[in-house]
């Protein structure tokens, strides 16, 4: 029987707790840094997409104020919207860099795709497609959010894996390296209201078919055997970053 799930987050949920996953369906909260810079970049994409050209400075700013806008009314303290703003900022810009118009050719800007590993399904996101103008090495780059990518095997993230096989079969040009590369920033925690990291940098992984080893394959199987609808809550759970912690071992 395959299970079906909405998206990754979902899924991610439910293998890590299932009880988590039945009532929030995120693993972690999301951190609004990496929310900012995720979509004022998809919106540049779909921008230079549509355009063909690159997005004007003031327009650019423009989709930075309407994004953070969303975000700031969290937080009491406008130093703190302040400083995620900045740093989104700078992250955007790292991102453009990264992709330059010089070196890459947009392919596509957001895209959600379905896929089926093992007895699972889900859709999961891609912010952006490139392609290397190099003739030599042709390389395509999908362009991913993956929270705690500091702290963890990404490849062991069951729904990061199956986003990585599927985007090679879907790759039908001879001779080009799939690359998956994955964002976050290295210090994405909000400790409370009153404080963020003032310091945190755009941390890069990039991942190809060949990084998949054996453990990454068996782990996959094992959680899976747990994608089910029981509701388990985890005793003691050790999750700090699990946003319904304290009322799920408070009941």
């Amino acid at each position: 029987m395959v299970l079906n799930y909405k998206n990754e987050d979902e899924l991610r949920a439910y293998l890590i707790c299932s009880y988590l996953g039945k009532n929030y369906g995120l693993f972690k909260s999301p951190d609004p840094l990496m929310l900012l810079t995720k979509e004022c970049y998809e919106k540049y994409i779909l921008y230079i997409f549509k355009n063909q050209e690159d997005m004007p400075i003031e327009l650019l700013n423009q989709t930075i104020e309407e994004s953070f806008s969303k975000i700031k009314i969290l937080f009491e303290d406008k130093e703190v919207s302040k400083t995620i703003k900045n740093l989104a900022t700078i992250f955007l810009n790292d991102l453009i860099m990264q992709y330059n118009i010089k070196d890459y050719i947009l392919i596509s800007p957001k895209i959600q795709i379905p896929t089926t590993y093992e007895n699972v399904s889900f859709s999961f996101n891609i912010s952006a497609c490139f392609m290397k103008r190099e003739a030599k090495n042709r390389s395509i780059h999908y362009v991913s959010f993956f929270p705690l990518l500091n702290r963890y095997d990404a490849l062991l993230d069951v729904p990061t894996l199956a986003k990585l096989i599927k985007l090679n079969e879907l790759n039908y040009r001879k001779n080009t390296m799939v690359f998956l590369d994955l964002y976050d920033a290295d210090l994405p925690t909000i400790l409370n209201r009153n404080m963020y990291f003032k310091k945190a940098n755009l941390t890069k992984k990039s991942f190809t078919i060949e990084n998949i080893k054996d453990k990454h394959i068996v782990n996959a199987n094992l959680n899976l055997t747990i994608a089910n609808n029981q509701i388990r809550k985890i005793p003691m759970c050790q999750n700090f970053y699990c946003p319904i912690r304290k009322e799920c071992q408070n009941e």
